[in-house]
């Protein structure tokens, strides 16, 4: 006899869906990855010269593509969440360009050069977005907008080619719908 068993998380492709739709388990084990490369970046600053550490990309190579896996789809979660990323971002910059914590975060970010990941997430919505749009991705993807004319007649520039569906407030901040107001 085979029994199930039900589970509040499920972790498929690396993101780790919950029951509740909520991102709170995937962002947690994003910050523990995170939080390990930070560690390891403490350590290698004592012996590393702060432009070795710039050159060797820690940052770039190990630590974003945790913070980035997948954002387009788990975009829409709280400003809490979201805060605690950016900290985690901030704390990279800190020890990559060998500064305490009394630099102000606007001459941190000018610095070394890096997009917030608010920021970042806006670009990749937004590249995805005309990807989908102009049929460069597979068709499930594309079949994702409704479109109120495939072909119109003429360009217009304020043409809103895509049909809105939301009649209720419950997921307005998921994918399509954000894509939208962007």
């Amino acid at each position: 006899m085979i029994f199930f068993t039900s589970t509040d998380t499920h972790k498929h492709l690396g993101v780790t869906l919950s029951h509740d739709c909520k991102w709170h388990t995937n962002i947690n084990n994003m910050l523990l990855s995170a939080s390990r490369l930070i560690g390891i970046m403490r350590k290698l600053k004592y012996s590393v010269p702060r432009k070795t550490m710039n050159q060797i990309y820690i940052y770039i190579s190990f630590l974003r593509p945790i913070l980035d896996y997948a954002s387009v789809v788990w975009d829409n979660y709280t400003q809490y969440e979201k805060d605690r990323l950016e900290k985690m971002q901030i704390e990279a910059a800190r020890i990559v360009i060998g500064v305490t914590r009394s630099i102000s975060l606007n001459t941190l970010y000018t610095e070394i050069g890096w997009l917030t990941l608010d920021d970042r997430r806006t670009y990749q919505i937004i590249a995805l977005t005309f990807k989908i749009q102009n049929n460069m991705v597979p068709d499930y993807l594309s079949d994702l907008l409704l479109r109120s004319a495939e072909n119109p007649q003429y360009n217009l520039r304020q043409q809103n080619n895509v049909l809105t569906l939301l009649r209720t407030s419950l997921f307005e901040r998921s994918f399509i719908p954000s894509v939208i107001q962007q």
